[in-house]
Order: structure tokens, then sequence, then C-alpha cells
């Protein structure tokens, strides 16, 4: 990450390997978009920078931080690893934004470790998390297949993002399939 922010994209993706892309491929083929899901574990910010380098139109529905430098040293992450960014406010055009974004084939990324008031309860590391069913209702209404990801520094500072097999979407956009999905996904 730091290579990202004092050097070129370029230096940074010479550190990259990639394990599972064959999912991405297929996921994309299928034409519907991708919801990329992954969490605030390793350095998430940076699939901005890998996902486009495989070719795939990326981003982030994103909150902006609220504190001012932390704002500015994510607004400069992203900037420098070319992905886009859907603005989660209003809240209430957010899913629209993403929604237009999977129907023109791209992939959005998620992050699905946050409590959310207004989530659901489902397991988090053997307790019971408010977690959002954001990503999968986003499945669920496009078709896009749901695919984990976690971009995690190797020992030696090489970085290797980890694309797991990926989740089809929810049967339906009932709560009970929302919430069995986004178990799953944590």
């Amino acid at each position: 990450m730091m290579t990202l922010l004092r050097e070129d994209r370029e230096a940074f993706l010479r550190d990259v390997t990639v394990d599972g892309e064959v999912h991405l491929r297929d996921a994309l083929a299928a034409g519907r978009g991708v919801v990329v899901v992954s969490g605030h574990v390793g350095m998430f910010p940076a699939l901005g920078a890998v996902l486009p380098s495989l070719g795939a139109r990326f981003s982030f529905l994103f909150r902006k931080p609220q504190s001012g430098p932390v704002r500015r040293l994510f607004d400069e992450i992203l900037d420098r690893a070319g992905c886009g960014i859907i603005d989660d406010e209003p809240r209430a055009l957010a899913g629209f934004r993403c929604l237009r974004a999977l129907k023109r084939g791209e992939c959005v990324g998620i992050l699905v470790d946050q409590h959310l008031r207004g989530g659901a309860f489902v397991p988090f590391f053997g307790h019971s998390a408010r977690t959002g069913l954001g990503a999968a209702l986003l499945s669920a209404r496009s078709g896009a297949v749901l695919l984990p990801m976690a971009l995690i520094r190797e020992p030696g500072g090489a970085m290797r993002l980890a694309i797991g097999a990926p989740e089809p979407p929810p049967a339906d956009a009932s709560e009970a399939a929302l919430v069995e999905c986004t178990a799953r996904l944590t």
C-alpha cells in the first residue's frame, strides 16, 4: 500500500500475484457484473489497483471517512489505484448507482464486515453481528455473482490477491434469503 502511495501503480502491481483469477474471468463472462465482497482485512483499498490491471472495471461503494486526514489518505490511494468510487451518500441513491455499474458489466466492491444499525444479525467470528444485506440484495436484483476477495501481504512484502469461489445470487430478495447469503459471506 505504501508503494501505491509513494510510487506509481505499475510499481505496486509488480509485487502482486493472483490466485483464483479464473473465478473473476468466469464471473465477468456471465455479463451481469460482479459484486466483489471483502472485509476490512489486508490491503482492501488496493483492490482498486489490482482489479483494473486484470481488465475489470471496478468501483468501490464507499463512505468517505469523517476525519479529514483519513479521508484525504483514502482519496489519494483510490485516485492512484485507478478505480471508481460509488458514493454511498445519499444512501437512497447508492443502490441505484451500484445496479447501473453492474448492468454495465462492472465490478462493485462492498466491505461486508461492517456494523449497520438497520442490518440483520448474522454469525461473525462466533458472535452475532448486525451486518448490512446490501451485497446480497444487489446480487439478487442484478443476477451478479458474489465474489469474495482479499489482498494479503505475504512474507517478504509481496502481495497476493486471493479470489474465492463465486457465491451465486440469493434465490430471491426475501429477507430470509438475503440473511442466509450474508451469513455465508461473513
